[in-house]
């Protein structure tokens, strides 16, 4: 039954009951209490109902839109990841550089020769390099001194020494080398530098490098 119904009945209700009192009085009508009561408790659930009614659409309306909302950005993020997999597949993630030069302790080494850097992260003038996009790399170095040298560097990853090489030549010219593979973020950073107890000099003509190739990116940290 509908709140206007249930109102009007009420209304027909209360006339029918004024003209008993006007008969009569109203303790000549015990029955009409009983109807008014249960109608006006018909009128009060019939309104309660439309509100829930009411508040049930406008939740649908909400989660509709929420879904809505959820949809689209879902989208816009397979969109973008697939953008940047294709982007990343187009070209190799990493770099190759050497250098020579005389040699301080705790230097960074400047590798002046870049061989290989795609995305342009290495920096000729500070030596550093920083990672594109997030994921596991390949790192590896090479250093060779001449003849009565004694060289020990370290490879800086993500603000840690990742690993390390030494070469030490009392007789003639000697390399070393290592290599390492590490997971890191996009932004951190990639150097060699001569350790404290090192001395001497490095041969160049690309006889000492450092490189390093993205195995595996992580484009959900990107």
């Amino acid at each position: 039954m509908s709140s206007f119904a249930c109102t009007m009945l009420l209304v027909l209700v209360a006339v029918s009951h004024f003209k008993q009192i006007l008969a009569g009085g109203i303790n000549d009508c015990p029955k009409f209490d009983c109807e008014y009561k249960l109608l006006e408790r018909v009128v009060k659930t019939d309104y309660v109902q439309k509100e829930m009614e009411n508040a049930l659409l406008q939740l649908q309306k909400e989660v509709t839109t929420l879904k809505t909302s959820l949809e689209e950005r879902d989208i816009a993020i397979r969109k973008h990841l697939d953008n940047e997999s294709k982007r990343i597949e187009s070209k190799v993630i990493g770099f190759s550089v050497s250098s020579t030069g005389t040699l301080a302790k705790h230097q960074l080494i400047v590798f002046n020769d870049v061989i290989y850097d795609p995305y342009k992260a290495y920096d000729r003038n500070t030596g550093i390099y920083t990672v594109p996009v997030s994921g596991t790399y390949f790192i590896t170095g090479s250093i060779y001194v001449p003849t009565n040298n004694h060289v020990q560097t370290e490879i800086i990853a993500g603000g840690q020494s990742v690993t390390r090489m030494y070469a030490y030549s009392p007789n003639s010219s000697e390399q070393g080398a290592n290599s390492v593979v590490v997971d890191l973020k996009a932004g951190s950073t990639i150097f060699m530098r001569v350790e404290a107890s090192s001395s001497g000099t490095l041969y160049g003509n690309r006889w000492t490098s450092m490189s390093a190739v993205c195995l595996k990116p992580d484009l959900s940290a990107s």
